[in-house]
């Protein structure tokens, strides 16, 4: 991650899509959130916990099976 404004993604096929790259249909994110900078300043911190991301995508795979 350069920025919260420029992200790249690296796939195990060797692609690399950055965030001013258009969409490809065959790397769909999972989910998506929102960086906040930390209280102290210190870096950055996602804006929904990792325990909801947890439950969503378990919950998800449950319903699948």
């Amino acid at each position: 991650m350069e920025s919260i404004y420029k992200v790249s993604n690296y796939f195990s096929d060797g692609t690399v899509i950055t965030s001013n790259d258009k969409p490809n249909p065959h790397h769909v994110p999972l989910f998506e959130t929102d960086l906040m900078r930390a209280f102290d300043d210190s870096g950055f911190n996602y804006a929904t916990g990792i325990s909801n991301f947890v439950g969503v995508i378990m919950t998800i795979f449950d319903r699948m099976v």
